[in-house]
């Protein structure tokens, strides 16, 4: 193998190996952001009609900018 294509083999498997980790850190809120999607499809087929409007608001996160987004 050259230079190169040992580098590019320890970087793929670099890669392999962050995608695992990063999935693993994600996996809890998706599977979460899943449930909650779930109860708000359970709400609208039992309370909503072709009458009703429904917004879906969520203040997670929110906090004052005082001038800035940092």
């Amino acid at each position: 193998h050259t230079t190169l294509e040992k580098f590019q083999e320890s970087a793929r498997g670099d890669l392999e190996y962050r995608q695992k980790a990063i999935d693993q850190m994600v996996k809890p809120l998706k599977e979460s952001l899943e449930k909650v999607d779930g109860k708000i499809g359970e709400l609208l087929e039992r309370h909503s009609d072709d009458d009703t409007t429904v917004l879906v608001v969520s203040d997670h996160g929110a906090r004052p900018l005082d001038g800035g987004a940092g």
